[in-house]
């Protein structure tokens, strides 16, 4: 839907899982790449208000709810879009070597 705004929101999890990524960052490399790793999660992430449809899809549950996904460096950010009440939802945000058993069980 290009034309329409819409409202980017993390939930907890995501919030916490973006504060993981910045600590781990740190302490695998230094400040100034937790930083650049942080700001470029959130430069994709606001980037979704504009075309969240244009993103590749990640998972469709049974129900039919459909994940898509969005990339930063080597993160992938998780989120389901609303597009009655005009927003997206980032479930979630994890590494691409990360086992997909456990970012399924994520979702959840």
């Amino acid at each position: 839907m290009v034309g329409r705004i819409f409202r980017v929101v993390f939930t907890r999890k995501s919030q916490r899982r973006r504060q993981q990524i910045t600590d781990f960052e740190k302490q695998s490399a230094d400040a100034k790449k937790a930083r650049k790793v942080q700001r470029e999660i959130d430069k994709a992430a606001k980037k979704l208000a504009k075309t969240p449809d244009a993103n590749p899809t990640f998972q469709i549950d049974e129900d039919g709810t459909r994940y898509r996904y969005t990339k930063a460096f080597d993160y992938k950010i998780i989120f389901k879009v609303f597009k009655k009440i005009g927003e997206v939802l980032v479930i979630t945000v994890r590494h691409d070597a990360e086992d997909p058993d456990v970012v399924d069980n994520d979702l959840k």
